[in-house]
């Protein structure tokens, strides 16, 4: 028996309704994304993990494992801190994200977990681009060998060529009008580069498209994802170098991108006004920074035995107001968290004049002592030198030598 199209249609939304309903995946607690990054999960410029520590959103629980660079120690990371337990893993996160890292040292019972843990429990994943994801360019061990490839929504093959796969740079095309990941952003203003160029499997949708100055981005994908089982458990494509690519970094909107990223994944809600989130974001950023400077001035002058209880106490004062500004973010109260956040910025500063001032007292009477003792030195040594060389008062002058009286 057909279907007409009204009958296709509720066919349709049926089969979708349980990602369409599908409720965020975030703690139950404080509903924020506990992310779960392997692979290049470093704390550096270049790399997304100051986004995710910095995101109020997001808790990051990074796993640095890139054998590459690590060696040996890339599986101790890995013995020591990936979950142990299926049991651990679906109360404890959210979102996987994996980004260089070789699919064989991944074990493959945290690979059952992870698929188990989408299909069953809501959770994301998202695997970026490297050298090392998806066909990996033929460099690597493909992951679509491994049970994580199954949860892919592309597929490909190495393509040869260049060692890296071949990197020729591309904007990032919307594909859907209006979408909530791709609205208000300005994609023509950065170059963005992948080693891969997979095609969407059957199921999925893409997001974003590779723009085709160059003829291998002809058709390349560049964001794709599907939901998974019955609890919808999220799976992006995520094509773009994150390790590799200085002028995204160099994007303004290049943090909002990639938190983003982690938020689609959890399925949850992505801020419309972008400019808000911008300035919001940026000023977190700056938070961070101007608060890294004043411990580090702290520390400094501590050293010096310098009275730090003063400024100490203010800096406790402005964590605690963070933490307020946190919650209104992760709550979704944007413009009071921007409130509160431009009011600690300007405390801040504060407290780096109060730990600079206190470091300068502390120096003051260092360098008064040091004077002292240098001024004085020299006052005795002049006086010795004065007594011995000029006045001569404990010398007698000499009549004869006995050179003179052998001569």
């Amino acid at each position: 028996m057909s279907l007409t199209r009204p009958g296709a249609v509720m066919v349709l939304l049926l089969l979708a309704l349980p990602s369409l309903m599908a409720a965020p995946r975030t703690d139950p607690e404080t509903n924020v994304i506990r992310l779960l990054h392997l692979g290049k999960a470093w704390y550096q410029a270049g790399t997304p993990g100051p986004v995710f520590f910095q995101d109020p959103k997001v808790r990051w629980i990074p796993v640095p494992a890139h054998a590459w660079s690590m060696g040996k120690e890339a599986f101790r990371m890995l013995r020591l801190y990936l979950p142990r337990s299926k049991e651990r893993f679906l109360d404890e996160f959210d979102v996987v994200v994996i980004c260089g890292m070789e699919a064989l040292h991944l074990r493959p019972d945290f690979q059952e977990w992870l698929k188990e843990g989408m299909e069953q429990e809501g959770i994301g994943f998202v695997m970026a681009d490297d050298s090392s994801s998806f066909g990996t360019s033929g460099t690597h061990t493909s992951w679509y060998i491994v049970p994580l490839g199954d949860l892919l929504p592309v597929e490909d093959k190495p393509v040869g060529g260049s060692p890296y796969g071949s990197r020729e740079a591309f904007h990032i095309i919307p594909a859907i009008p209006g979408h909530e990941f791709t609205r208000n952003i300005p994609w023509n203003e950065v170059w963005v580069i992948a080693n891969n160029r997979p095609w969407p499997r059957e199921g999925s949708t893409v997001v974003t498209r590779m723009s085709e100055e160059h003829v291998i981005n002809r058709n390349g994908v560049q964001m794709v994802y599907w939901d998974l089982g019955p609890a919808g458990g999220r799976s992006v494509a995520w094509m773009q170098a994150w390790n590799a690519n200085p002028e995204f970094w160099r994007w303004r909107y290049s943090y909002d991108v990639i938190a983003h990223v982690a938020y689609y994944a959890a399925r949850a809600e992505i801020p419309e006004d972008l400019v808000l989130m911008h300035n919001l974001r940026s000023m977190i950023g700056d938070y961070y920074f101007n608060r890294v400077y004043a411990i580090s001035t702290l520390e400094f002058a501590d050293k010096f035995k310098a009275n730090t209880r003063g400024v100490e106490a203010m800096l406790k004062e402005v964590e605690d107001a963070k933490k307020e500004a946190d919650r209104m973010f992760v709550d979704q109260e944007y413009e009071g968290s921007s409130a509160v956040m431009s009011g600690l910025l300007v405390d801040l500063e504060g407290v780096i004049e109060m730990a600079i001032e206190a470091k300068d007292n502390a120096l003051f009477w260092i360098f008064v002592i040091e004077w002292f003792v240098v001024t004085g030195t020299s006052m005795v040594a002049g006086a010795l030198l004065w007594s011995l060389m000029v006045r001569r008062r404990l010398y007698h002058e000499v009549g004869e030598t006995r050179l003179g009286r052998r001569a």
